[in-house]
């Protein structure tokens, strides 16, 4: 438990006694999910800190009305909405699902609190997790405007994403993409057809996959 907890996020830093201290007294629940289980669904209640150790997963989110839904492919280590354990809503925005064997660990509020009051590096590694969070919402708010279609198209994905990098897959009719982007939906579907053939996306009926999200990020239009 001492070697886990030193490679998760929050515990970076500390040091092997202070591990050691956590891992004797901390409740610790640690569970090795089957792909395809899932880890939380959106709307169930954070009543823990819930560690990714070891395996890949799907993040899940889906639109009010569910017009579209994007999901995207991580890998552990990682911590889930950390910002979702206290505050005014106090549920997961997402639903998380194993890709493959994967182990997470469940640490109880009480504990968690013990934890922030306990270690110095332990409180600064969830201050700065937040921080950087809220800096980066921020920070998405004031990026220039995408200057064509084909780039609006990406960088609306992007805006949705939690982290916007790696495999990406949305669910969307094209009619649906066009009324969200305010465009017809003939020029949606040449825009798409245009990143199909830089091959950066994979069409497929009702579906996109961005197999590189960075990658399709930097895709300059030709003039």
């Amino acid at each position: 438990m001492q070697e886990q907890l030193s490679s998760l996020p929050l515990f970076q830093g500390m040091s092997r006694d202070d591990l050691a201290d956590v891992a004797k007294w901390a409740h610790l629940d640690t569970r090795l999910l089957k792909p395809a289980r899932t880890i939380v669904r959106v709307g169930d209640i954070c009543r823990s800190l819930i560690f990714v150790a070891e395996g890949r997963f799907q993040v899940t989110t889906s639109a009010m009305g569910h017009t579209y839904q994007i999901t995207e492919t991580r890998h552990a280590p990682e911590v889930i909405e950390p910002e979702r354990v206290f505050g005014l809503t106090q549920q997961y925005s997402r639903t998380y699902t194993a890709l493959t064997p994967t182990r997470i660990i469940e640490l109880e509020k009480p504990d968690m609190l013990a934890l922030i009051e306990k270690y110095l590096v332990f409180r600064l590694n969830l201050l700065a997790l937040i921080s950087t969070k809220a800096q980066k919402l921020h920070r998405n708010l004031w990026t220039p405007a995408p200057q064509t279609l084909d780039e609006n198209i990406l960088h609306f994905v992007a805006k949705h994403c939690d982290i916007p990098a790696g495999s990406i897959e949305v669910k969307t009719k094209m009619t649906l993409l066009a009324h969200e982007l305010g465009v017809s939906r003939l020029d949606v579907s040449n825009a798409l057809h245009r990143l199909s053939d830089a091959g950066l996306i994979v069409l497929q009926r009702g579906i996109i996959t961005i197999p590189d999200l960075q990658q399709a990020l930097r895709y300059e239009p030709k003039a």
